[in-house]
């Protein structure tokens, strides 16, 4: 019998934190005087993990307002007299104007090798790519495993576009090899137009890949958001690498007027046992990068330096955009609290770091862009990091404020 942990979301319209299945999700709305709730939602399972994870994802509905979507990766899915598939997944779109459910989606095709897929483990709009005025979304399937030809494809997962107007699929993309976790960790997202149709297409981690024979090396697909066939990638060089695992798009770092990549390492040993690095590539030539600046790990073990990546843009009003590394590195003499560190995207300097205070609280488990949330001026923003075992596991999100270092205010678990 599953323990009784059901996850909470609290959503709003300001930011978003997409944070662990023990802390639930929280979206937070900017106040002069702080933060406040807009919605709270709550899972309905034991072990669901709503919540994991929970982002903005397009003006689904066409209202002009933006939507947002809460993942159920454990959702258990009744098959009737096929039984329970456990951990089969689910995802619920709300709509951002009153907090209304659309419509929710549960794993496709279940099978008996598909149990513990994880559909919903991310998602992410990825605009009108139909033209019929809606917007439209991508979510992964990371371990679906399949039966086809009799012979079991072990979690290679899949990916499918749907509709905004209805919630049909438009394509499906799956996995080509085994246990490559193709789209886990919330490794999806809108990247730029890379065929030049005048859409934008969509960037898929995929850190179980083993290219040139490289295993979990990694890599980063690109699929045309219209027909969901493979544009180009980004292939890891190591073994363990786990390219994929961690990084984003969506800024242009070098100011060439192309959206850039950043990349995390966490596995990296070049430095220490697992110390991590972190990459910024150029987005050009996703297939040959230039890479722009490289960030080697603190230099201790275990640190797992790039478990989380993010482009900000700006947060200093240098007029470039900057970066954010998570890292679950020990913090004095505080195993597993972990740090944040912000870098320059003008010349790769660190610009804040923010650390966890307790022991094992994996500050900066997950991070997200809270915008100008303050009013400190344009240039500026502020950052959130959740601690996802913090306050002795309940969890808690706290708000930063870059220009000053300050913490700005903070979301109790």
């Amino acid at each position: 019998m599953k323990n009784n942990y059901k996850n909470l979301a609290i959503i709003s319209l300001a930011t978003l934190i997409a944070a662990g299945p023990f802390f639930g999700s929280y979206v937070p709305r900017a106040k002069a005087t702080g933060l406040s709730t807009l919605y709270n939602l709550v899972g309905e399972q034991d072990e669901e993990m709503f919540g994991k994870p929970v982002q903005f994802i397009g003006d689904i509905n066409n209202d002009t307002y933006e939507d947002f979507a809460v993942g159920s990766m454990g959702y258990d899915l009744d098959m009737g007299v096929n039984g329970i598939a456990i951990d089969a997944g689910r995802i619920q779109i709300y709509s951002g104007q009153n907090g209304a459910l659309i419509r929710a989606h549960t794993q496709l095709y279940v099978n008996t090798a598909s149990a513990s897929a994880f559909f919903g483990s991310a998602f992410s709009g990825i605009g009108d790519v139909n033209g019929d005025g809606y917007g439209d979304y991508v979510i992964t399937d990371p371990r679906f495993s399949t039966g086809e030809g009799g012979a079991i494809a072990n979690e290679r997962g899949r990916i499918f576009a749907f509709s905004g107007a209805n919630g049909g699929v438009l394509w499906t993309y799956k996995g080509t090899e085994d246990y490559q976790f193709m789209g886990g960790n919330s490794s999806i997202m809108s990247a730029r137009d890379f065929n030049s149709d005048g859409k934008r297409d969509v960037a898929v981690g995929i850190p179980g890949s083993h290219p040139n024979g490289e295993w979990r090396a990694g890599a980063i697909m690109i699929l045309d958001a219209v027909t969901g066939v493979e544009i180009t990638r980004f292939n890891g060089t190591k073994s363990d690498d786990y390219v994929g695992r961690s990084f984003d798009t969506g800024f242009d770092i070098n100011g060439d007027g192309v959206e850039d990549f950043i990349l995390g390492y966490y596995l990296n040993s070049d430095v220490a046992f697992f110390a991590g690095a972190v990459k910024v590539i150029s987005g050009q030539d996703l297939a040959n990068p230039a890479v722009i600046y490289t960030q080697p790990g603190p230099g201790t073990v275990n640190a797992f330096f790039g478990v989380f990546v993010q482009l900000l843009g700006d947060t200093n009003n240098d007029g470039r955009s900057d970066f954010a590394v998570s890292s679950i590195e020990t913090v004095a003499t505080l195993d597993w609290a972990g740090s944040l560190r912000i870098f320059s995207g003008l010349d790769n300097s660190l610009i804040r770091q923010f650390s966890g205070t307790e022991k094992d609280e994996l500050f900066s488990w997950s991070l997200a862009d809270a915008g100008d949330m303050n009013n400190d001026g344009p240039g500026y923003k502020e950052v959130i990091s959740a601690g996802l075992m913090a306050s002795n596991g309940a969890g808690r999100a706290d708000a930063f404020d870059v220009k000053t270092g300050a913490k700005w205010d903070k979301i109790p678990g």
